[in-house]
């Protein structure tokens, strides 16, 4: 197989591919492939897409994007401190443009689809890849990953963050309060008793008043490295695919989260807090507790934060991965020197389960 029975096509707009071209490769229903989020995602980014055939069969596509991020988000929380010194003593800029490979980075799934995964093919998009990051001026690129089944390898001279994944499978509710031990199960019934507040589906107009119960979360969060506008979560829940549960009192929205379904598969997307009632009604653990009841019976993907409460809850930690590359070679080495190294994930259930085999 060599590169000139390969046909590579770039685009600017999704509008400008071809359907045929676009749509002949399965995708088994992602919405991510569909043109009305990809509209979405160019409102908010400068977006390139790429499609690849071989000998006329459609066998890759994906996008790339553009944005503007803080370096020190990419440090590991407890190695801030250092990095920022160094940073100011050679008086370098944190704020940079980088391009990714993949779907926004809140998102927790892939968006590059490979019919055969061969070397040859990987290689092509990387090529691509960095050309766009070069015409956008990036100063890093980042590739997303799945980690077990990923299609892609990580690339020479790129470095790899982890991140750990909590999900739940059961097949209903009632099998999973059954295989929690009698500590973690009085904690999720004494939640219960505390929760007097109204969860249900929102519809309507994702107002400014939602919209600050998402920045108090992102504000305490560990990496603050994308923020979603308002304009975009007004377009994710136009679009129907997500699903977004709000809890009231009387009075004011309290909380809510947002979640989506994928391949049989479903994904906390974000969460949006108030603080000052989180202890009255234990809002974020029964924020999580709401989200199982509401997907069990499809594997329950958590989401990367707060592993202490979601443990708790019974989520299985599971290992995932981001590529990243700065294009300064000096800077990319200085980068590696502050990734994490591999975490060790154990293969026994969470203590929050009793010694039975989950259902």
């Amino acid at each position: 197989m060599s590169n000139r029975d390969f046909e590579i096509k770039t685009y600017g707009s999704i509008d400008k591919v071809p359907e045929e071209e676009w749509e002949s490769l399965d995708t088994e229903g992602d919405i991510f492939y569909g043109r009305g989020f990809l509209n979405l995602l160019e409102k908010n980014h400068t977006v390139c897409y790429l499609t690849i055939k071989h000998k006329g069969e459609s066998i890759a596509k994906c996008s790339f994007y553009n944005m503007t991020v803080n370096l020190l988000e990419l440090v590991p929380y407890n190695k801030r401190k250092v990095a920022r010194i160094l940073f100011k003593l050679l008086n370098k800029k944190t704020i940079q443009k980088i391009a990714i490979l993949g779907l926004p980075l809140s998102l927790p799934i892939n968006n590059v689809k490979i019919k055969k995964q061969d070397s040859i093919c990987q290689g092509i998009i990387i090529s691509e890849f960095n050309k766009f990051s070069i015409k956008t001026n990036s100063k890093i690129n980042i590739i997303h990953s799945f980690g077990k089944n990923d299609a892609f390898k990580c690339p020479r001279k790129y470095n790899v963050l982890y991140l750990i994944n909590f999900v739940l499978k059961f097949n209903s509710y009632s099998s999973y309060l059954s295989t929690i031990r009698g500590t973690y199960l009085r904690h999720i019934k004494h939640s219960f008793k505390k929760d007097i507040l109204h969860w249900d589906t929102f519809k309507g107009t994702f107002n400014n008043e939602h919209y600050k119960l998402y920045l108090n979360v992102f504000k305490k969060a560990d990496s603050k490295f994308e923020k979603i506008s308002k304009p975009f979560f007004d377009g994710l829940i136009r679009l129907g695919n997500f699903n977004t549960i709000l809890a009231k009192d009387k009075y004011n929205p309290l909380a809510f989260f947002s979640f989506f379904y994928s391949k049989n598969k479903s994904y906390m997307f974000k969460v949006g807090l108030d603080y000052k009632f989180n202890r009255t009604y234990d809002l974020y653990f029964n924020l999580l507790n709401m989200y199982i009841r509401k997907t069990v019976g499809k594997e329950s993907n958590l989401g990367y934060t707060s592993d202490y409460v979601k443990m708790r809850l019974g989520g299985v930690p599971e290992q995932r991965r981001i590529f990243f590359k700065i294009n300064n070679p000096f800077w990319n080495i200085f980068a590696h020197c502050f990734t994490p190294i591999k975490p060790k994930l154990s293969n026994k259930l969470p203590r929050a389960y009793k010694n039975e085999v989950k259902g």
